[in-house]
């Protein structure tokens, strides 16, 4: 089990626990079953917070991880959306060095629930969410 999280001003944070392959048999035949987590995603701020149980792919995961390293290196706007639409960030870094974040958490149960927090990061922050990303992708690898 691993956490990529981004800790924001105040009490804001962004967090994905990723608790395993959701297929445990890793010898399905169909890639694309075997390569979903079962993952919790944690947004909160302020006083609102939100927790839900998802999936996400594999290649997700390496898009996140994507993104986490390429925002360092441009002040565009960067963005994810998962697989199934229930996660959705988009990071950007100003001319001062400060990220900007704005997170969607979305529960796809038919009431279409949806929490959206934005907050501020610095660097320290982005650079332990890039490692925790990697560490992830080596723990849950795209299988083939």
């Amino acid at each position: 089990m691993t956490t990529i999280h981004i800790q924001g001003e105040g009490n804001s944070q962004f967090s994905i626990l990723i608790k395993g392959y959701e297929n445990a048999n890793a010898n399905a035949k169909d890639i694309w079953d075997k390569n979903w987590l079962n993952c919790a995603a944690i947004a909160k701020s302020g006083g609102f917070s939100a927790e839900i149980e998802l999936g996400i792919t594999t290649q997700d995961l390496q898009d996140i991880l994507q993104i986490l390293q390429d925002v360092r290196c441009t002040q565009q706007k960067l963005y994810f959306s998962s697989t199934e639409e229930n996660i959705y960030f988009d990071i950007y870094k100003n001319l001062l060095g400060k990220y900007f974040i704005c997170v969607r958490l979305c529960q796809n149960d038919g009431c279409n629930k949806k929490i959206e927090i934005n907050f501020e990061t610095d660097e320290f922050f982005i650079e332990n969410a890039n490692k925790k990303a990697q560490e992830a992708a080596k723990i849950f690898p795209i299988l083939m």
